[in-house]
């Protein structure tokens, strides 16, 4: 973008280019460079996103690893991990799992 910018400019200033062209032609340059300043605003904020997600699917495996090799549930374990036991019938019973 800087050497289309100082292209027009030595245009301009070498007489090839009226003053009105080169105004043109900078417009279009200065908005595709906002264009171009958006488009890595956003990619940025994705990496963000993306970043701080899988941190999260990290956190989240350490703390399943953590259980692996669990033979059992104890109290507390069940306290962390369900939120609520619903009986609808004899046979037919619904975990709800806490949700993070």
């Amino acid at each position: 973008m800087e050497s289309s910018v100082t292209k027009i400019f030595t245009c301009l200033a070498s007489g090839e280019m009226t003053k009105e062209a080169f105004l043109s032609k900078k417009e279009i340059i200065n908005a595709l460079i906002e264009k171009k300043k958006t488009e890595i605003e956003t990619l940025e904020a994705r990496l963000t996103a993306l970043t701080t997600g899988k941190s999260e699917i990290e956190n989240g495996l350490s703390e399943l690893y953590s259980f692996r090799n669990l033979e059992k549930l104890d109290r507390d374990l069940v306290d962390l991990l369900i939120d609520r036991i619903l009986i609808h019938s004899d046979k037919d019973i619904e975990i709800v799992w806490y949700d993070k």
